[in-house]
């Protein structure tokens, strides 16, 4: 019996080691595609993500938040998106809601270095140029606060048609990097140097300033960071989840080392043993069954003094006089204090102290005395 224990105890124990092996090998795969394809993630927190952005825009009051793992839709509370670096493919029906949303008065902020179908569809494009490592105005129009100089680099510039070039590269052309044009009642701005706007670069220059114009330039509501298009499209299954998220890597280790335990632990020695139950008596059975010997003792005059005392106490601590106060000033005091009746409790206590025994009144001036004992409690807490 024991060899056969020891021979689990090493098997569970290789299971173990080879599902870890196996989640390391997959996270580390997963990490090197990860570094590609979170290229301004605003859920990343490493260099070339843009979680920084996220939180400063939070810290400014402009209330962000992400879209993702829902149908893609823009609202009316909506005032700017944030699209940056997308690395999936807009559809042709999410061009036309961006469209749309932006004639209506929003504002959009594209960042990207990769040609994509949503730049065409707004009369922009990123072409080609020699590699460049910061930007300068062309024009004084970037003032909310004033941008001297963005450090980024990137091989891409803006062409454009009918917008305005507001940044050019550090060089002797001066090709467009950052444009922006009207559409409808809203703007969009398109940006070729997204990595201005990353953790790592975004307190260089006056990278910070730059994005404040933007929202300068953008009327009052929720800014919406795209994630949608950084993969986390629609809403996941929970399987999916499961294999593809950290916390879900965590729950499978938590649920094979509960299975692993409840392996070890168990008892194997036979058939199960039928628990047997004893019925305890209820507190109500007690309480009748104390009342019922007190009365057919004859202890009517016991009783008496115990609700007397019990109301009493009740009283002078809602009153807080002295023991040696009268009843009917315990009963003004109490009703001063509590803003509740006392005059039941008092009719009690006068009437058990006189040894009036009528015991249908009793009971009935006992209950009215109790129900305005609980009143002055409730009352009297702190």
């Amino acid at each position: 019996m024991k060899s056969g224990r020891n021979w689990l105890i090493w098997g569970v124990a290789l299971l173990i080691l080879l599902a870890a092996a196996t989640l390391t090998t997959l996270n580390a795969t997963d990490g090197d595609s990860e570094a590609q394809a979170l290229l301004l993630d605003a859920h990343s927190s490493a260099e070339n993500g843009a979680l920084a952005l996220y939180l400063w825009t939070r810290e400014l009051g402009r209330d962000p938040e992400y879209l993702e793992y829902k149908p893609f839709a823009l609202g009316a509370d909506d005032a700017l998106f944030v699209s940056l670096e997308p690395t999936t493919v807009y559809e042709a029906e999410q061009i036309e809601e961006v469209r749309a949303w932006v004639r209506g008065g929003g504002s959009l902020l594209l960042a990207s270095e990769t040609p994509a179908a949503l730049h065409s569809a707004l009369g922009f494009d990123l072409e080609e140029v020699n590699l460049f490592t910061g930007a300068r105005p062309l024009q004084p129009l970037l003032k909310q606060p004033p941008v001297e100089t963005v450090s980024a680099y990137s091989s891409k510039q803006v062409a454009f048609e009918g917008g305005v070039p507001l940044l050019g590269a550090a060089t002797y052309r001066r090709e467009p990097v950052f444009v922006t044009a009207r559409m409808g009642a809203g703007r969009v701005w398109v940006l070729s140097i997204p990595r201005a706007l990353s953790n790592q670069k975004l307190r260089e220059g006056d990278n910070a300033k730059l994005y404040l114009n933007v929202l300068a330039h953008t009327r009052a509501g929720t800014v919406v960071f795209d994630e949608w298009h950084h993969g986390r499209e629609g809403a996941e299954s929970l399987r999916s989840l499961l294999l593809s998220e950290r916390w879900g890597w965590a729950t499978w280790y938590a649920a094979l080392l509960t299975l692993v335990y409840f392996l070890l632990r168990g008892k194997r020695l036979g058939r199960p043993v039928r628990t047997v139950t004893t019925r305890y008596r209820s507190s109500g059975e007690y309480v009748r069954s104390l009342a019922s010997m007190l009365r057919s003792a004859g202890k009517d005059e016991y009783l008496c003094a115990h609700y007397s005392d019990r109301l009493l106490r009740s009283l002078r601590r809602a009153s807080g006089l002295p023991a040696a106060a009268a009843l009917r000033d315990l009963q003004h005091a109490a009703e001063a204090n509590t803003g509740a009746p006392a005059n039941r409790i008092v009719e009690a206590i006068e009437a058990m102290r006189d040894r009036d025994f009528d015991e249908k009144r009793m009971l009935r001036l006992v209950a009215e005395a109790e129900q305005q004992r609980k009143g002055l409690q409730r009352r009297n807490t702190w």
